[in-house]
């Protein structure tokens, strides 16, 4: 799911698809959906670009 919003699959909405998308899949399998609202912008691109 990760890789939604990179392939550009819809002319609008690619990002919010992507996360839709990916919570209804961990919501499918008892996970908690991802929420970023709580997360600083800056550390979570640090993070995520360490991670790569």
């Amino acid at each position: 799911m990760l890789m939604i919003s990179y392939i550009q699959p819809f002319e609008d909405g690619n990002k919010r698809s992507a996360r839709i998308l990916g919570n209804a899949l961990l919501l499918a399998n008892d996970y908690c959906p991802l929420s970023y609202s709580s997360v600083n912008e800056t550390e979570y691109k640090k993070v995520f670009l360490r991670s790569i």
